[in-house]
């Protein structure tokens, strides 16, 4: 493996996985109110609660991506 192919493997990998994000995004912006009375139904939580969960963990998944995709990317772009 050379850094040419590390470099567009961690790029792809940054562009896959925010189109991801993008696409969990999507439900919750259209959708929002049926996902939550199946959340209400199966748990039993509060939409405050619900809301603060799902924002969450889109930032958790945002994160993620940062740190394992996205900085060795730059790394590599970096140093080569």
């Amino acid at each position: 493996m050379d850094i040419h192919f590390l470099k567009y493997f961690f790029m792809w990998c940054t562009i896959i996985n925010f189109g991801l994000l993008f696409i969990a995004l999507i439900p919750y912006m259209f959708f929002k109110n049926s996902i939550y009375k199946i959340f209400e139904n199966l748990y039993g939580i509060s939409r405050k609660h619900f809301e603060l969960m799902y924002f969450y963990s889109l930032v958790f998944i945002k994160v993620l991506i940062l740190v394992f995709n996205f900085t060795p990317f730059i790394a590599l772009t970096i140093i080569y």
